[in-house]
C-alpha cells in the first residue's frame, strides 16, 4: 500500500496568521491610481496597501481621536501658550481697530499713531471734550 501523504492546498502558501476575507469596493480612478502607485513603491500588493492604510487610520483614531478634535486642541494650546509666553517676556498687547498686535518689551507705545476711522475719531474727540468740560465745571 502507498503511504497516504497530505496533499498540499492549491495556490500560494498563506503568509498571514489570520485568515483574510474579501470585500469589494468601488474607487474613483485617481484614488485607485494613487493606491496602486504607493503599493508598487512600497513593494506591497494593492490589497495589502489598502489594508495597511485602513489599519493606520484606526490606530490614529484610537491614539488621537478625531482629526478635528486634535486640531482644536492644538489651536487652543498654541494660542494660550503664545499669549502666556509673550506676557512672560514682557510684551505688551495693543488692541487696534484693525486687530491686536504685540509691542516688544520696553517699546514706548504712547507715540504709536494708529489710523482710526473718522467716526471713531469723532466719538473719541467728543468724549474727551465732554470729560474735560465736566472736570472743569466741578
Amino acid at each position: 500500500m502507498k503511504n497516504p501523504a497530505k496533499k498540499a492546498k492549491p495556490g500560494r502558501p498563506a503568509i498571514y496568521e489570520n485568515p483574510r476575507t474579501s470585500i469589494a469596493a468601488r474607487l474613483q480612478a485617481p484614488l485607485h491610481e494613487r493606491i496602486k502607485r504607493d503599493a508598487e513603491a512600497s513593494g506591497r500588493s494593492i490589497s495589502e496597501e489598502i489594508e495597511r492604510r485602513l489599519e493606520r487610520s484606526f490606530e490614529w483614531d484610537e491614539a488621537h481621536g478625531s482629526a478635528q478634535e486634535l486640531l482644536q486642541k492644538a489651536r487652543d494650546v498654541t494660542a494660550s501658550n503664545l499669549v502666556s509666553k509673550l506676557r512672560d517676556a514682557s510684551y505688551q498687547l495693543i488692541r487696534t481697530p484693525k486687530g491686536k498686535l504685540w509691542a516688544e518689551p520696553g517699546m514706548d507705545i504712547g507715540h504709536l499713531d494708529f489710523v482710526l476711522p473718522p467716526a471713531v475719531e469723532d466719538a473719541i474727540e467728543a468724549a474727551v471734550i465732554r470729560a474735560m468740560t465736566k472736570a472743569r465745571d466741578r
